[in-house]
C-alpha cells in the first residue's frame, strides 16, 4: 500500500504570485495608456493652441496694415518713392502702454473693442505688440513683433498653452494700383465698343455699358468721400473666357494661363456672354442672377479699396532721381509760332532734375514756362529715359521713346500724338513654360515709359474750345487733394472754407472736380510760391502761363518799306486746370491725332481729351477722375508691371509706391512668460 505525499504544495504560491505580476502589469499598461492618453490630449490641445496663437497674430496683421493705410487715406500723405525719405513710416513709432495699439495718428487696434481674453478656435487668446519695434527714422520699412499666447483647457482641468512671436514687415512697393489696366479711385466707367486686357478697378462705382468687353476681373469698392456704395452696374457688356482672350488681346497684353507662376501667369474670368447686372460680392457669394458653371466671380462689388497715393512733396522724388543716376535725352524739335515763323528747341539732356531756372520751349528763363519740356522722338533719334526723372512744370511729348524709366512732372503732362516704344515687347500667347519665360525675359529689357503727373494727363488738343466741357466733371466727385497740389492750384477757392454740397461736407483741402476753371489759391505760402510751375501772382492767387501774340513789324531794306509778321511771348496769369504752361503755338504746330500710347500713366488728379478710333493704351491707366473719349479702342495691361521682388524692370521704373503685402522676417515659439499682455504665464502641464 502506497503512502501519499505529503510534503509542502508550492502550487498555490505559484498561482498567486503569477497573479500578482499580471495585475502589476496590469496596472503598468492601464497607467502607461492612461499617461499616453493625457499626453495625446495635452499634445493636441497644444497644436490646437499654436493654430489659434497663429490665427490672431493673421489678424492682428491685417488690423494694423489697414490701419496704417487708412492713416496714409486720411492725412494726404503719400509713402514716398525714397526708401529713405519714407517718413508715413514713422507712424510705427508709438505703442501703447497695453500693447495693444499701434500708430501716432488714425492708430490700429488689435482686436478693438473686444476684452482680452478672445476666444479663437475653442482657445483664449492674449495677442498684442512686442517691445522691440524696429525703425529707424523716416526709413520706409518697419519689424513689427506681434506676440500670441493661447490656452485651451479641458473639462477636467488639464491644461495646455503656447506663446508664438511672429516678426512682421510693414516695407513699401509699387502700388498695387498698377496690377490693373485700368484703375480710377473716384468713378469707373467705360460705355462703347472698348476692350480692357485686363483687371478694372475702381475706388468707387463702376458702369460698363454699351458693348465693352473686360477680360479680366471687375472691382468696385465703397467710397464715402464721393458718396460711393462700391456697386458695379453692367448693362449690354461682356466678361469673356479664356479662350476669347487669347484671340482677341492682340500683341501687347499679358498671358492668359499656362505659364509658370514666375512670370505672372493670368486666368481671366471664365464666365462667358452677356452679363445683364451684377451678380457677386467680393467674397464671391451670390448677390443677385446666376453664378457660372464654375463659380467664378466675374464682378466683385464692395472689395475692399487699393489705397492710390499722392505724389506728395517734389523734393524726394528729386532726390530719389538723382541718386539712382536717371537720365533723360531728348532730340531737337522745330515749331511753327503763331505769326508762323519757326523757332528749333535744342537737343538736351536730364539729369536727375529739370528746375525752373532751365529755360523751357520758349527760350527765355523768365518766361512760365521754364522748367518745362518739349519732347518729341523719332523712330532714328527717339526719346531716350534711363531711370526716374523729374521735370519741375510740365511735359509735352509724343513720338517714340527707347528705355526704361519714369519721368515725373510738377504739373501737367499732355499727350499730342502717339507714344510709341522703338523696341516694343511682344507676347505670344500660345507659348508655355520654358518657352513664355524665355519671352518673358526678353521682355523684361525691351523699352517701358511711366509718366506721372502731379496734375493731370490731358491727351489730343488742349487748345480745342471743346475741351472744356469735356473736362468739366462737376461738385458730385469733388475729393480731398494732397496739400502740396496748392502749388498748382489744388484744391481752388472754391471750398476756402468748409461747406455741404449733395449731403457731403467738404473742407478747405476738397477739389470741386471743375477741371475747367481757372487755377486759383487766394493765398499760397512763400516756399509754395516760389516752386510753383509756371509762378503765381499774389494780387490774383492765380498762375502762369505763356501765351503768345502775332504782331506786324514793319522794317526798311534797300529803301524801302517792308512788314513781316512776328510773335511775342509773355507770362499770363489765367491759367486753366487743362492748359498747358507751354505756349499754345506750340500745341497747334505739333499735335497729331493719339491712337496708340505705350506708357504707363499716372496722375493725382484727372486724365482726360480726346483719343483716335481704335487707339491702344498699352501700359496701364491709373488716376482719380477719366474723361477719355473715343470710338473704340483697347487697354492692354503690361504684365511687366507684376509686382515681384527681384524684378529689375518694376525697380528700373521708380513708379509711385504704396504700403507693400506684410511678410514674415522670423517665427518662433517662445515662452509664456515674454508675452507682455498675458496675465497668468503659468507654462500649461500634461506631459
Amino acid at each position: 500500500m502506497k503512502r501519499l505525499n505529503t510534503r509542502p504544495g508550492f502550487i498555490l504560491p505559484m498561482t498567486l504570485v503569477l497573479a500578482l505580476v499580471a495585475g502589476i502589469i496590469v496596472a503598468s499598461v492601464g497607467a502607461y495608456v492612461a499617461q499616453a492618453a493625457r499626453a495625446t490630449r495635452y499634445h493636441l490641445a497644444k497644436d490646437r493652441c499654436r493654430f489659434a496663437a497663429q490665427s490672431a497674430i493673421e489678424n492682428a496683421k491685417c488690423e494694423i496694415q489697414r490701419g496704417f493705410i487708412g492713416y496714409i487715406a486720411a492725412n494726404f500723405a503719400s509713402i514716398q518713392i525714397a526708401p529713405g525719405k519714407a517718413k508715413a513710416y514713422n507712424w510705427f513709432d508709438t505703442v501703447s502702454a497695453d500693447r495693444r495699439t499701434i500708430g501716432s495718428s488714425n492708430p490700429a487696434t488689435i482686436f478693438a473693442g473686444r476684452d482680452y481674453p478672445v476666444s479663437c478656435n475653442g482657445c483664449s487668446v492674449w495677442v498684442g505688440i512686442g517691445e522691440n519695434v524696429e525703425h529707424e527714422n523716416n526709413a520706409a520699412v518697419a519689424v513689427v513683433p506681434i506676440i500670441a499666447t493661447a490656452v485651451f483647457q479641458y473639462p477636467d482641468g488639464l491644461r495646455a498653452t503656447a506663446t508664438i512671436e511672429e516678426r512682421i514687415v510693414f516695407g513699401t512697393g509699387q502700388s498695387k494700383v498698377f496690377d490693373n489696366a485700368y484703375f480710377v479711385n473716384n468713378y469707373g466707367w467705360m460705355n462703347g465698343g472698348f476692350v480692357i486686357n485686363g483687371e478694372f478697378r475702381a475706388n468707387g462705382n463702376v458702369s460698363l455699358k454699351g458693348g465693352c468687353t473686360v477680360n479680366g476681373f471687375v472691382y468696385a469698392a465703397p467710397n464715402s468721400e464721393i458718396g460711393a456704395a462700391g456697386s458695379v452696374t453692367v448693362q449690354n457688356a461682356n466678361i469673356y473666357n479664356r479662350t476669347k482672350y487669347r484671340s482677341s488681346v492682340g500683341t501687347r497684353a499679358r498671358y492668359d494661363t499656362g505659364n509658370v507662376d514666375d512670370i505672372g501667369s493670368y486666368e481671366p474670368a471664365t464666365a462667358t456672354g452677356t452679363i445683364s447686372k451684377p451678380s457677386f460680392y467680393a467674397d464671391g457669394s451670390l448677390r443677385s442672377g446666376t453664378k457660372t458653371s464654375d463659380n467664378v466671380p466675374i464682378v466683385n462689388e464692395r472689395s475692399d479699396p487699393v489705397e492710390m497715393p499722392f505724389v506728395s512733396e517734389l523734393q524726394p522724388y528729386i532726390e530719389y532721381a538723382q541718386d539712382e543716376g536717371g537720365t533723360l535725352r531728348y532730340p531737337a524739335v522745330t515749331y511753327s509760332d503763331v505769326a508762323g515763323n519757326l523757332h528749333t528747341v535744342p537737343a538736351g539732356q536730364v539729369n536727375g532734375y529739370n528746375p525752373t531756372t532751365q529755360a523751357g520751349p520758349s527760350g527765355d528763363a523768365s518766361l512760365a514756362d521754364a522748367g518745362s519740356l518739349l519732347l518729341v522722338g523719332t523712330q532714328s533719334n527717339p526719346i531716350v529715359i534711363d531711370g526716374p526723372v523729374v521735370v519741375a512744370g510740365d511735359v509735352v511729348i509724343k513720338g517714340y521713346v527707347r528705355g526704361q524709366g519714369t519721368i515725373y512732372a510738377g504739373r501737367n503732362v499732355h499727350v499730342i500724338g502717339d507714344i510709341a516704344y522703338v523696341d516694343a515687347p511682344t507676347w505670344t500667347h500660345t507659348k508655355t513654360g520654358e518657352a513664355a519665360a524665355s519671352e518673358q525675359a526678353a521682355n523684361d529689357r525691351k523699352s517701358m515709359l511711366g509718366i506721372v503727373a502731379k496734375g493731370n494727363i490731358v491727351v489730343g488738343d488742349c487748345t480745342s474750345s471743346t475741351i472744356a466741357a469735356n473736362v468739366n466733371s462737376g461738385t458730385d466727385i469733388a475729393y480731398s487733394c494732397d496739400v502740396n497740389d496748392s502749388s498748382i492750384g489744388y484744391p481752388s477757392t472754391s471750398y476756402s472754407s468748409t461747406k455741404t454740397v449733395s449731403g457731403r461736407t467738404k473742407t478747405s483741402n476738397t477739389f470741386d472736380g471743375n477741371y475747367s476753371a481757372v487755377e486759383q489759391i487766394n493765398s499760397l505760402s512763400a516756399e509754395l510760391s516760389s516752386t510753383a510751375p509756371g509762378g503765381y501772382q499774389a494780387s490774383s492767387g492765380k498762375f502762369g502761363k505763356v501765351r503768345s501774340t502775332s504782331q506786324t513789324e514793319y522794317y526798311y531794306e534797300n529803301g524801302q518799306q517792308k512788314s513781316r509778321k512776328v510773335a511775342s511771348a509773355s507770362t499770363s496769369y489765367d491759367r486753366h486746370y487743362y492748359e498747358t504752361i507751354i505756349d499754345n503755338a506750340v500745341i497747334n504746330s505739333l499735335k497729331g491725332t493719339v491712337s496708340r500710347i505705350d506708357a504707363v500713366m499716372y496722375n493725382n488728379h484727372g486724365v482726360f481729351g480726346k483719343l483716335g478710333a481704335s487707339f491702344q493704351i498699352n501700359g496701364a491707366l491709373v488716376c482719380r477722375d477719366e474723361g477719355l473719349t473715343a470710338n473704340g479702342g483697347s487697354f492692354n495691361w503690361d504684365m511687366r508691371l507684376r509686382r515681384k521682388k527681384d524684378s529689375e524692370v518694376v525697380a528700373k521704373m521708380g513708379l509711385p509706391k504704396g504700403a507693400g503685402d506684410p511678410y514674415t522676417a522670423s517665427w518662433m515659439e517662445i515662452p509664456d512668460t515674454s508675452n507682455p499682455v498675458y496675465p497668468n504665464p503659468e507654462e500649461g502641464s500634461g506631459d
